[in-house]
């Protein structure tokens, strides 16, 4: 009875209010790890017991209050013996001073549960203990030279089978072994299987040769060549070998680390880079159009993972080899090149919708996922998932109760600024006037604004700079050529309101645009401009040392600047090619010399009109990489500038902004689609990577 005195005493702390739950200062995260585990972290703002309240959903049964470990104002709850489908309930309760503190209560889906399982340590399956011990010691020096524990990896020659066991054993990789033995073959399989390792964590093939196994090319995130295998083929070898961080390992050492492959780009913002052209830069191998690609992978996540295609959610992203997809309040990390699922986590509070409006919620590096969270940016390890680091919006009463808004990862910084809350688009239900944000008009129309840009130490977390003037229109921040660049809007009115989601005449009077340097946070020029009011939607982008401003009110307009002191260089327009299914909101993209708004491409320089033929296309808008555009047109198609041809991905359709992306040599296509009213489509996340000469 003792032990259980703490939590009685904790249950019956006087009740929180369900209308009004409680937000710890963090916003909580569960993470998977096992099939049948999971972990709850979040933060609070001063040391307190808390507790998850935990059961399973439908139950009559009360819910258990779990307590876990607590490090000064960080807490971990672990969840265990998770049942397969099932789905459970979980809630924070708090206690500050004597107040029940009671969260909002959240579902645990466990068939979101992508973790690998774990291979029990046990007995030597093949009556060998002091062999066993040998096998654990070499797989365990493998790990930590190579750096690789997850994903998949390919071992020539089977050995005794322990080396395999082992690697299995002490890490997350799925393992295909090629043994051209096949009686050995036989052996090694009978062993895995007697300790639960065959099939989900390990498969052993016979094989003549690596050719002959018939793998796919650039997919193995660790190589192996064990002690006492046949010499195989060099070539063949290093052919399956992931690029960007791939491992050979021979004769127990690292021997190649492969590199990116030539003319690789990534994706790790909304629209590509922080200058907002929508283009990766990739080169896609040289290749043009659909036919010239193979599919590399396909699978998981499905539709059932994700937001409906409807709300305009943020775009995939794409660093260092891996694809990071933000689901229905949920992050999926995969490798890129051969789709497994490397980490999830469940975040009840990351919700943002209608990007035309606003600016993304992420961003992403080659070593961290940046996530803005109600009033707080949450560093994320790339690699695992796992919580580094959190700083708030805001330390002064100017920022009190504010969220985090723009974000952006730039060297050894993050840039932000500080939005109020209530103007952030989270709904994602209703049709064009509400979540599908299509209306010409109305509510979806409103510009979201920041009160203040600051910049913030990626290492210690530490404000740099911060700025107050004016009103920042958030789809108009841009960083290119080392400068940060916005419209201001000074407008007293506006500023003087409580909203800050506006579409109003005032604001487009007393408008600014804004050069700042983003390492000092000091302004480096600024002018006032006078455009035509973009009241459907608004962006700017950067691309050759010029500002492009796109405004789109009954048609659209674009005006370029001179990046360097604003000075006007040209002004075109167009009509929209419709008014609905997003053809009047189109983000522009930009490839060579050529910035492309549908139907029109107008060159940088001097504003002349390149084409009047770019393809049509519904609901999404254009992703860009060196040589081609990607869009949603029923299909997935893919448009070449230079030859002016289209060609399709035929059954496959992205979701109703930008959700299919150029990088690492690959076009990548995380399921998207789901929701759709008109039928027929593969609901499914894909991978291409041009087809291998010869085929």
């Amino acid at each position: 009875m003792t032990a259980l005195l703490p939590t009685l005493l904790f249950l019956a702390l006087p009740p929180g209010s369900p209308d009004d739950p409680w937000h710890p200062m963090v916003s909580p995260s569960l993470r998977f790890t096992t099939p049948t585990s999971a972990v709850i972290e979040w933060e609070t703002r001063t040391s307190m017991p808390t507790r998850v309240l935990f059961g399973e959903e439908g139950s009559k049964k009360k819910p258990k209050a779990l307590s876990g470990r607590s490090s000064r104002n960080r807490h971990v709850v672990e969840l265990k013996d998770l049942g397969r489908g099932r789905k459970y309930t979980w809630q924070l309760v708090g206690n500050r001073r004597g107040k029940r503190l009671l969260g909002a209560k959240h579902v645990l889906d466990t068939g979101f549960n992508f973790a690998v399982a774990p291979v029990a340590d046990g007995k030597d399956p093949w009556g060998d203990a002091a062999a066993g011990k040998a096998a654990a010691k070499r797989a365990r020096a493998l790990l930590e030279s190579c750096g690789v524990d997850r994903g998949y990896a390919v071992v020539w020659g089977a050995g005794d089978g322990r080396d395999v066991l082992e690697l299995a054993r002490q890490s997350k990789l799925v393992i295909i072994c090629l043994e051209p033995d096949a009686a050995r073959v036989t052996q090694v399989r009978q062993g895995l299987y007697r300790v639960g390792a065959y099939g989900h964590r390990v498969t052993v093939r016979h094989a003549s040769t690596v050719k002959a196994a018939g793998l796919p090319r650039c997919f193995g995130n660790l190589v192996v060549v064990l002690d006492g295998a046949p010499a195989p083929d060099a070539a063949a070898l290093r052919r399956i070998v992931r690029p960007d961080g791939g491992v050979l390992v021979e004769g127990g050492e690292v021997t190649w680390r492969r590199p990116p492959l030539d003319g690789a780009g990534s994706w790790t913002h909304l629209y590509g880079q922080p200058d907002n052209a929508a283009n990766s830069g990739d080169e896609l191998l040289g290749a043009t159009e659909a036919g010239q690609f193979d599919v590399q992978w396909l699978g998981r996540p499905g539709p059932d993972a994700m937001t409906d295609r409807n709300p305009r959610k943020p775009s995939p992203l794409a660093a260092a080899g891996r694809v990071f997809t933000q689901g229905l309040k949920r992050v999926i990390a995969q490798d890129q090149y051969n789709g497994a699922i490397l980490w999830t986590f469940e975040m009840p509070d990351l919700q943002r919708v209608n990007m035309p409006r606003d600016c993304a919620n992420w961003c992403v590096d080659r070593e961290f996922l940046y996530l803005a969270v109600r009033e707080m940016c949450i560093k994320v390890d790339a690699a695992t998932g796992e919580r580094i680091d959190a700083w708030p919006v805001g330390t002064g009463k100017q920022d009190a109760g504010a969220f985090w808004g723009y974000l952006v990862s730039l060297g050894d910084q993050v840039l932000g600024s500080s939005v109020r809350p209530e103007a952030v688009f989270t709904n994602i239900f209703g049709g064009s006037g509400e979540a599908w944000a299509d209306a010409t008009k109305g509510p979806v129309t409103r510009k979201v604004l920041s009160d203040a840009l600051f910049a913030v130490d990626k290492a210690k977390g530490k404000r740099r700079w911060t700025r107050r003037k004016g009103l920042i229109i958030n789809p108009t921040l841009t960083v290119g050529g080392g400068t940060l660049y916005f419209l201001e809007c000074r407008n007293k009115k506006v500023m003087a309101g409580a909203a800050r989601a506006v579409e109003s005449p005032e604001l487009w009077k007393d408008l600014w645009l804004v050069a700042v340097d983003p390492s000092t946070g000091k302004q480096e020029w600024e002018r006032e401009i006078a455009p035509t009011a973009g009241s459907v939607v608004v962006y700017l982008s950067w691309a050759k040392d010029t500002l492009l401003l796109l405004c789109s009110g009954s048609k659209y307009h674009v005006y370029a600047y001179s990046a360097r002191d604003g000075e006007d260089l040209w002004h075109q327009s167009h009509g929209w090619p419709n008014t609905h299914h997003g053809r009047h909101m189109q983000h522009p993209a930009v490839v060579g010399e050529v910035v492309y708004v549908r139907p029109r491409g107008y060159k940088i320089a001097d504003g002349s009109i390149v084409t009047e033929s770019v393809p049509d296309g519904g609901c999404g808008t254009i992703s860009a990489c060196a040589n081609t555009m990607t869009f949603r047109a029923g299909n997935i198609r893919m448009w070449d500038p230079a030859s002016g041809k289209s060609s399709d991905w035929a059954r496959l359709r992205p979701g109703c902004w930008l959700s299919t992306i150029t990088a690492g040599g690959m076009l990548l296509a995380p399921e998207a689609g789901g929701g759709c009213s008109c039928a027929g489509w593969f609901e499914t996340s894909i991978g291409f990577l041009r087809k291998e000469e010869g085929q």
